[in-house]
């Protein structure tokens, strides 16, 4: 009797068990966001391929999506693209960063920017005005590295980029930012003392008055590494620096504000169409 009670039980917990619903398996779904963003990826790769196809099932899963309309044309462009990433590849693999060239105009929304040549001094001048001259003085064993820029605007407000100077060791790819900081902006020259005071305006020095303002940037590096490695000089095209009138001398001063560039530039990837290489030391 027992048996057939237990017999019985088990055969019911089975019945129960073959009854019950099976779990419903979620499985993500990609985006057409996503797929872009491997796509992308697939392109960075130089993988034409993968990319290829991933463009195309943006279009056949997506086809009324603004992301479509770009996979479109992105798709059309690819073999070009993934051309000339093979050959800056190599071009890259031969000389390094130099590859990316050099350029002394940065062109941002509101202002062209033009660089003079970088040089390497014991004195930063600056905010001069009639016969008097400011200056800064590196600490010992350091120098400061400086160019003046001239900045054309028919904007009254101009917020301006910011300059990173990075190194590259001998028969090493990676570049190192120097002082982990940007450099500073200061002006090149005032009118007088009183516009240097900020008790009257100065128009050369104002985009209220002026087309173009002429400035200087600067940092403080050691000597050691500016004699045994090479310097470039790197714009990060955002806005960066603004205008305040509450310093204290001059009066008037461009102000960092948060925008950040890597310490470390590993390989090319990490550069975006907001890098400019500017300048190297020397030349």
């Amino acid at each position: 009797m027992k048996a057939l009670l237990l017999l019985g039980f088990i055969l019911l917990c089975f019945s129960c068990k073959q009854n019950q619903p099976e779990p419903k398996q979620y499985k993500p779904t990609a985006t057409a966001k996503d797929l872009m963003k491997h796509a992308q990826e697939y392109k960075s790769a130089n993988d034409s391929v993968a990319a290829s196809a991933t463009y195309k099932k943006v279009i056949e899963a997506f086809p009324n999506s603004e992301e479509a309309k770009a996979a479109a044309e992105l798709l059309q462009h690819l073999p070009d693209d993934i051309k000339k990433q093979l050959a800056f590849k190599e071009k890259f693999d031969k000389i390094g960063w130099a590859a990316y060239g050099l350029t002394d105009v940065i062109k941002t929304e509101k202002a062209t920017i033009k660089v003079k040549p970088l040089q390497r001094t014991k004195k930063w001048l600056h905010d001069r005005y009639n016969s008097w001259q400011n200056w800064y003085v590196p600490e010992k064993g350091e120098s400061f590295v400086v160019a003046e820029v001239t900045v054309t605007s028919d904007e009254k407000a101009v917020v301006l980029p910011a300059f990173f100077l990075y190194t590259q060791t001998p028969g090493n790819d990676t570049l190192s930012m120097l002082g982990f900081s940007a450099m500073e902006y200061k002006f090149v020259r005032w009118d007088s003392h009183r516009t240097y005071l900020g008790l009257e305006p100065d128009s050369k020095n104002e985009f209220s008055y002026s087309n173009t303002v002429n400035l200087t940037i600067g940092l403080a590096a050691n000597n050691k590494t500016l004699n045994s490695e090479t310097v470039y000089l790197i714009a990060y095209n955002k806005p960066c620096f603004y205008r305040t009138d509450d310093n204290q001398k001059p009066a008037v001063a461009y102000k960092f504000s948060n925008c950040a560039m890597p310490p470390y530039l590993l390989t090319p990837d990490v550069i975006t169409p907001d890098y400019a290489f500017v300048k190297k030391l020397g030349k």
